[in-house]
């Protein structure tokens, strides 16, 4: 049976989560519910930073989290800007 970690936030992590409008906020809770299960998802785009910190890509925010033994602790969100799809493609050169 796979082990089940403990979901913690840090107050400014649910601040930030609180200021997403209600798709992304539902898109990025449903991730960290999922860590509960799977801290290192296979095939995530999970990025280790400098800090030793994870950061796993939810649409268009970042969730940045650490793992201390059975305790996943989400720090903090950041939301990366929504681009247009013209933009989108200007930025590819196409």
């Amino acid at each position: 049976m796979t082990p089940i970690f403990t979901v913690v936030a840090e107050p400014g992590a649910v601040r930030e989560w609180q200021a997403l409008d209600v798709d992304r906020a539902t898109a990025v809770l449903n991730n960290i519910v999922s860590l509960a299960r799977t801290p290192h998802p296979r095939g995530s785009m999970i990025e280790r930073g400098p800090d030793d910190l994870l950061y796993r890509h939810v649409g268009d925010a970042d969730v940045i989290y650490e793992i201390i033994g059975q305790t996943v602790r989400i720090l903090g969100l950041e939301p990366r800007p929504r681009r247009s799809l013209k933009a989108s493609l200007r930025a590819n050169g196409t």
